[in-house]
């Protein structure tokens, strides 16, 4: 069913989940601060997506910001539902992370 707007959730999700995958993308080929700005956007709008924290941690660390790093990972780690969480079960471990 769409939204007024109409989008659907379900679509909102797809769009999320493609530009996180083009973040991804940039970010492989070290073009980290496009990725960056990608990751920061859907996460703005997203802001209870635990794989968009991740993914603009995962910038942040590439262009040699880990205090940010640390806390987009931080907030990725309070949704229960990301990966991260049954990796690491808690901060433990996320300096290591962040030191590789």
């Amino acid at each position: 069913m769409s939204s007024r707007h109409g989008s659907s959730p379900s679509r909102e999700g797809n769009s999320q989940a493609a530009r996180l995958e083009r973040a991804f993308a940039l970010l492989q080929r070290g073009r980290a601060a496009e990725a960056e700005t990608i990751a920061r956007e859907v996460a703005r709008h997203h802001p209870g997506s635990g794989p968009a924290f991740h993914m603009l941690a995962l910038c942040r660390k590439a262009n040699g910001n880990l205090q940010g790093a640390r806390q987009a990972f931080e907030t990725a780690l309070g949704h229960q539902q990301h990966p991260l969480v049954s990796a690491h079960g808690s901060l433990e471990g996320l300096d290591r992370l962040l030191a590789t």
